[in-house]
């Protein structure tokens, strides 16, 4: 290979880091309301998540107690979620990879 043809190469290989260095993965999402009546079922979404995934849905409730709730993200990276407290107070929702890292969280504030 010329020297030539080298450089060439090197300057396409450097343009292609700094492009890939530049590239970010969107952060993942999850909202819902944040405050909600305590009769009402809210909905939490979520997106960025990595697609078609299985995640887990973990909600807490205000005394610390946790339900899981498998789920699979759809292809474009989204899911979504119902909740339905059953006492007042400050709820957390969080969806955790297949591996157990937390992707994304939100709190959800059930008014009496």
């Amino acid at each position: 290979m010329s020297l030539t043809h080298r450089r060439a190469l090197a300057l396409v290989l450097l343009a292609a880091a700094a492009a890939t260095a530049g590239a970010q993965t969107p952060a993942a999402v999850l909202a819902g309301p944040s405050v909600i009546k305590l009769a009402e079922t809210a909905t939490v979404s979520g997106n960025g998540l990595p697609a078609n995934s299985a995640v887990t849905v973990v909600v807490t409730a205000p005394g610390g107690a946790k339900a899981s709730f498998g789920a699979v993200t759809d292809p474009q990276g989204r899911v979504s979620h119902r909740v339905a407290a059953n006492a007042s107070g400050r709820w957390e929702v969080a969806v955790h990879s297949s591996a157990g890292a937390e992707l994304a969280r939100t709190t959800i504030n059930f008014l009496p």
